[in-house]
C-alpha cells in the first residue's frame, strides 16, 4: 500500500524495487477520481506499467467522470493493447 507517488519514487529510485513488483497479482486503486483531480495521473501510468500484465485491478471511485471513465477503460478494460499504446490513446483525451 502506498501513494501514487511515493510507489513511483520507490520504481525509480530504489535499486531492485520494480523487479520486486513482478510477484503483484491485486492492483487496488481506491479514491481513483480523487487521485485523478490531485494530478497523479502520470504516476499511476507508471505504476501499471512496471506491474505484471496478468493481474487483476480493482477500482474504486465514488463518481464516474469521464476522465475517471477514459482510464477506466483504457487501462482496466482495454487489457489486450499495451501501455505505451495506451498512453498514446489517452493523450488524445487530456
Amino acid at each position: 500500500m502506498a501513494t501514487p507517488g511515493r510507489l513511483r519514487d520507490h520504481i525509480e529510485n530504489t535499486a531492485g524495487f520494480a523487479s520486486r513488483l513482478m510477484g503483484v497479482k491485486v492492483l487496488v486503486l481506491d479514491e481513483a477520481d480523487h487521485l485523478l483531480d490531485m494530478g497523479f495521473r502520470k504516476d499511476i501510468e507508471k505504476i501499471i506499467a512496471a506491474v505484471p500484465k496478468q493481474r487483476q485491478t480493482l477500482m474504486f471511485s465514488a463518481t464516474v467522470p469521464e476522465e475517471v471513465f477514459f482510464f477506466l477503460y483504457l487501462f482496466i478494460l482495454w487489457s489486450y493493447v499495451s501501455c505505451l499504446e495506451k498512453i498514446e490513446v489517452l493523450s488524445l483525451f487530456w
